[in-house]
């Protein structure tokens, strides 16, 4: 289901919850402008598999409906390169070793440890996780 998270009278997350709730099988696609993660964790928590901008092409949409639909989580591209420039450093912060990979700096260490991870929770450019 693709579900708008600006719903008159009953939110996205308040809808995700109770259609869980009634229909544990339902898988739910959030549709949103809002970028903020503090909302995005939300709706997720409150049993979204997925959450796209509604800015991002049909394409996109598309990917992030058949992703859901097959039983998997989606995150918009433009969301998970937010979130990812969230956690690695800037170009201006210096590198230094962290995360266990003595030697290794964060860049390194965080694409690396990906690299260890099943694809299906990767998350880049609009891949699942």
């Amino acid at each position: 289901m693709l579900l708008d998270l600006h719903r008159p009278r009953l939110d996205g997350r308040a809808t995700t919850q109770r259609l869980r709730a009634e229909f544990p099988a339902v898988r739910v696609l959030i549709l949103s402008p809002n970028d903020h993660a503090l909302a995005i964790g939300q709706v997720m928590a409150a049993g979204a598999q997925g959450y796209v901008l509604n800015n991002a092409s049909h394409d996109e949409i598309l990917v992030g409906i058949r992703a859901v639909a097959a039983g998997k989580r989606f995150l918009g591209s433009e969301l998970g390169l937010t979130m990812l420039g969230k956690v690695l450093p800037t170009e201006t912060e210096p590198t230094k070793p962290t995360d266990g990979f003595t030697g290794i700096a964060a860049p390194y260490a965080a694409k690396r440890a990906a690299c260890g991870l099943p694809r299906a929770i990767r998350v880049a450019g609009g891949q699942y996780f």
